[in-house]
């Protein structure tokens, strides 16, 4: 079964609708025998997936006063689903019983990336540019990357949800982003052979992926992916796993700064600097959390659902998109202009947020996480 994310002007933003879709056509494939594996891409050349609809989500936000608003999260409905059924469909992916491929050209981040890191083989291309970008919007690295990001090299989890730093193709082999390398002009060719493939024997098929990949493999095909991006640095950004909390971390990523003057690094550290103190906090939170509370999968998302619906209600993300996406000034007026003026309280209340006596249990409780 092959499913494409059809909304290429917009490079295929996720929003609640194509959610649900894509989560009923995998409940529906996963009890049909005459489905061995799905497949995955993005409709168009420059993107897999962004993420979320963000712009769709800040209009429902200033929406507020006259939408329905739920008792059970203090933000509109329709927000409040999103997240949910989000996490849902990414959780399926993750634990999904048959083999997932997905295709990802081009940009591949934020809630795109939750889509690709889940499927059991992961293209990447000379174009794949993945990142979690949510710093600059006062969100967090969610759809599972509490989980994830844990599974990085010593402190690349902190560096790129502190800085929103893209990784491209052989980066992304590298670290276990994607499976497989091939050229995006192969994907003809490869989706022929998909269908010819024996999927149902799993150690067969993998066989048979390989010998593939390697038959179409040369050095021409291999000259079109540029040279790792962040793998260089990994040393380098290993000392922010040392950090005992947020503004440790930063003050190691600035002395980094300083010591490598690559455009690399400096990108990145523009991107921090620009970036909402309040989501720095959440980064090192939530990874710290995961990894000392050893969180399984299903409980990150239980977690990053705690997480969003709080960025919803304080109006970190809504002046974020707004500064960024909306207005376009660039110019965030973030609740804290510090890393230093950001209350303890509040970062924690972020974690806490269906532990008010007002509110039920997470929804997510009640779901087949």
């Amino acid at each position: 079964m092959c499913l494409t994310l059809n909304k290429p002007k917009a490079l295929n933003a996720l929003d609640l609708d194509m959610v649900i879709m894509l989560t009923n056509y995998l409940q529906q494939a996963k009890n049909d025998d005459s489905v061995s594996a799905v497949f995955f891409d993005g409709a168009g050349e420059r993107a897999f997936c962004a993420g979320g609809d963000i712009v769709r989500l800040y209009n429902e936000l200033c929406q507020e006063s006259v939408n329905k608003v739920t008792d059970a999260t203090n933000v509109p409905a329709s927000v409040a689903d999103f997240f949910m059924q989000e996490y849902q469909l990414d959780y399926l992916i993750h634990t999904y019983p048959k083999p997932i491929i997905v295709w990802g050209n081009g940009v591949v981040m934020g809630g795109g990336l939750g889509l690709f890191r889940g499927a059991s083989i992961r293209i990447a291309t000379e174009t794949t540019r993945i990142a979690m970008p949510e710093i600059s919007i006062g969100l967090f690295p969610d759809v599972g990357a509490s989980y994830f990001l844990n599974e990085l090299p010593a402190g690349v989890g902190v560096f790129l949800g502190f800085t929103g730093a893209e990784i491209n193709a052989l980066d992304a082999i590298a670290l276990n982003f994607a499976t497989h390398l091939l050229a995006n002009s192969d994907k003809a060719v490869f989706l022929s052979f998909l269908v010819q493939a024996n999927v149902n024997d799993r150690h067969a098929f993998h066989q048979s992926l390989d010998a593939f990949i390697s038959k179409v493999s040369n050095a021409e095909r291999t000259s079109l992916f540029a040279p790792a991006a962040l793998l260089p640095f990994l040393d380098h950004v290993s000392v922010l796993d040392k950090a005992i909390n947020a503004e440790a971390a930063a003050n190691e990523l600035l002395a980094l700064g300083q010591l490598n003057q690559s455009d690399y690094i400096n990108r990145a550290l523009k991107s921090f600097q620009y970036g909402s103190p309040t989501t720095a906090h959440l980064v090192f939170q939530q990874l710290l959390r995961a990894r000392r509370d050893k969180m399984s999968l299903a409980d990150c998302f239980k977690m990053e659902l705690s997480m969003a619906y709080s960025c919803m209600a304080v109006g970190e993300f809504k002046e974020g998109v707004r500064a960024l996406l909306v207005d376009k000034d660039k110019t965030p007026k973030w609740r804290y202009q510090q890393l230093a003026k950001v209350p303890h309280a509040f970062i924690n209340a972020h974690f806490d947020y269906f532990k008010n006596n007002d509110l039920p249990l997470n929804p997510l409780d009640k779901m087949s996480l």
